[in-house]
């Protein structure tokens, strides 16, 4: 099942509403000392990369592999891995 591409650009537009109310009206020192914030802002940064990496079909990525067999012979293989 695929999420509609919208559905993704919501979760990004809300993550930053998150991050955005989490620090209003907050200092850089109480931020750096508010671990709750701290966190959920990293949470935040979480939804927004995922929701990004997916909405562009990036969730894997493509790594390209020299393989040398016992007989000295030389191929490149191209692996997807998943992020």
């Amino acid at each position: 099942m695929t999420r509609e591409y919208r559905l993704f650009i919501q979760d990004i537009l809300k993550a930053i509403s998150d991050i955005d109310e989490f620090i209003k009206d907050t200092d850089f020192e109480d931020f750096c000392n508010d671990e709750k914030a701290k966190s959920a802002i990293v949470w935040q940064i979480h939804v927004i990369t995922v929701a990004s990496s997916e909405e562009r079909g990036k969730s894997e990525k493509q790594i390209m592999v020299k393989v040398v067999d016992v007989f000295g012979n030389d191929t490149n293989k191209v692996l997807g891995v998943g992020v």
